[in-house]
């Protein structure tokens, strides 16, 4: 069985700043968010900021164990982008190197 994309590409979106809230008990597959503008996601957000920012100033940034790129391997072309036109073209050999990453 084939299995195809579809229209899943989408660009990486950091929600540090306005985090997407959900109500687990009425809504626990998260497919609802609650309105930024709501009163019941100000409350939520006002009760969770005190634990991230502690979070935050007690956390210890780790040294990545993985942290190797290698285009060859990380070429985006799955079965199926055809059907969407977003194929990327395969690099013509390794270019394995330590990345930069931001964790």
């Amino acid at each position: 069985m084939q299995q195809h994309v579809t229209h899943y590409v989408h660009e990486q979106v950091n929600r540090t700043s306005d985090p997407i809230v959900f109500h687990l008990e009425r809504d626990p597959g998260e497919k609802f968010p609650l309105g930024k503008k709501s009163s019941e996601y100000k409350e939520a957000i006002q009760l969770v900021t005190p634990y991230v920012e502690k979070h935050r100033a007690t956390m210890k940034r780790g040294v990545p164990a993985l942290n190797y790129c290698d285009d060859l391997v990380m070429n985006w072309a799955p079965p199926g982008c055809e059907d969407i036109d977003y194929c990327l073209p395969p690099p013509e050999k390794s270019t394995l190197r330590l990345c930069g990453w931001d964790h």
